[in-house]
């Protein structure tokens, strides 16, 4: 058990994460920004991204800075600083990816279950 993410465009998936804290807690902050009035859990719920949350996410991945996450109970916390850097990678090259589908006009998405 634990917290699964995955990313794509339009209906197609094409990364997935698991226990990726600091990946989760940037989402969750993007998705507390733009949705301001949900109170419910930002859980199995897509957050749609566009160029401006791509290149934030890819500037915090360059410089190792994804904000710290301080609990989820399924997130993987408790190793979150070794996830940052084993994902790196390929973290970066999901931003690439994703400024290119959003350049083509594609529907950007994240999502994550636990």
């Amino acid at each position: 058990m634990g917290l699964d993410q995955q990313a794509g465009y339009n209906n197609i998936s094409v990364y997935d994460w698991r226990k990726h804290a600091r990946l989760q807690q940037f989402m969750l902050n993007k998705y507390l920004e733009k949705h301001p009035d949900d109170n419910d859990v930002f859980n199995q719920k897509k957050l749609l991204l566009d160029e401006k949350d791509i290149l934030e996410l890819q500037q915090l991945i360059k410089d190792q800075r994804l904000p710290f996450c301080d609990g989820g109970f399924f997130w993987g916390h408790e190793f979150q600083e070794e996830s940052m850097q084993d994902y790196k990678e390929d973290d970066l090259k999901f931003c690439e990816d994703a400024l290119q589908w959003i350049k083509e006009g594609k529907e950007v998405w994240y999502d994550c279950w636990w």
